[in-house]
């Protein structure tokens, strides 16, 4: 199998903002109940940072349309009271909402703006909030050595602020740029870095994320096929814990290429099946099953080659 044909799925799938549509969720649906309680805040000093918050826990995939407006509001708000710190949060949501649209050079602009606002007032957690978003537009656009550079400013600043909570996912987003880069070795000492720092946060989704993408590099890279079995399973077993049953299908459907690569064809037919059968969910991933059907068919073109060489 072409590694190069297959790393596009296992570096979209563990990326912090899947892009799939799926059924709306009980996560959507507190999300609209914490932005109704914020719209019908009073238009002061705390309702922008309120709204700057709930900006910083929620993914930019279907973002409600109120979310604009109320950037808006925010902004004019700020700019009543004086408030420089809130048109430096009010900026970032609006950045926020251009990421969400995929209007990527917007989006830059206006979050490069905010981080000025925030380094100004010397706000350095947030600023670092600014270049972890940049850092995932940059990975959008295909700019993968701007993707290192602001997600090591993000580490920067949060290291000088003591806010350690994304340090996980900034290693890994780090990772993923290497690899687009060509550069394995260094993909696999931040993938380290990121399982180290998800462990110290007992953030066990950044550990099997991290896990996940460590044993890929094994394996599609440097073809070693213990280290990716040993790391790709660990990552199986939390999800397992977790109950994300769509991350452990693609850790199965990855065991699974192991034995197809081995020649343990019974195996990776059983796995690419369970796989196959969780990505067959309507709610499923949309690149699931096609992976999964690409695996399976894969397993019968090396039954055939086998059949035909004896």
């Amino acid at each position: 199998m072409n590694w190069l044909s297959t790393i596009p799925v296992f570096l979209i799938c563990i990326q912090l903002t899947a892009q799939q549509t799926s059924a709306p969720s009980s996560a959507d649906k507190k999300t609209d109940s914490l932005l109704l309680h914020i719209e019908k805040m009073p238009p002061d000093t705390q309702k922008v940072k309120q709204l700057f918050q709930h900006c910083l826990s929620i993914s930019w995939n279907n973002l409600p349309a109120k979310l604009e407006q109320l950037a808006h509001e925010a902004m004019l708000i700020s700019q009543k009271e004086n408030f420089i710190k809130g048109r430096g949060m009010a900026s970032y949501v609006k950045g926020f909402t251009y990421y969400g649209q995929r209007n990527f050079q917007k989006a830059l602009d206006t979050i490069t703006h905010a981080l000025n606002i925030l380094e100004s007032v010397k706000d350095i957690t947030n600023s670092g909030h600014c270049h972890f978003l940049m850092s995932h537009i940059n990975y959008d656009m295909g700019n993968y050595p701007q993707v290192v550079y602001q997600s090591g400013a993000a580490l920067a600043r949060w290291k000088l602020s003591g806010y350690s909570t994304l340090d996980g996912v900034c290693n890994n987003d780090m990772a993923l740029a290497y690899i687009r880069m060509g550069n394995y070795s260094k993909a696999v000492e931040f993938s380290d870095k990121a399982y180290r720092a998800s462990k110290l946060a007992d953030d066990k989704k950044g550990m099997a994320q991290s896990l996940h993408l460590m044993g890929s590099a094994f394996f599609y890279l440097f073809n070693e096929y213990e280290n990716a079995f040993k790391n790709i399973n660990a990552a199986s077993l939390l999800n397992l814990e977790l109950k994300d049953s769509f991350a452990f299908a693609r850790n199965i459907n990855m065991l699974g290429e192991i034995f197809l690569e081995q020649n343990n064809l019974p195996e990776a037919m059983k796995l690419f099946r369970q796989s196959f059968e969780i990505y067959s969910r309507p709610e499923a991933p949309p690149w699931g099953k096609p992976w999964g059907n690409s695996n399976i068919g894969s397993v019968y073109e090396k039954t055939a080659d086998s059949l035909l060489s004896h």
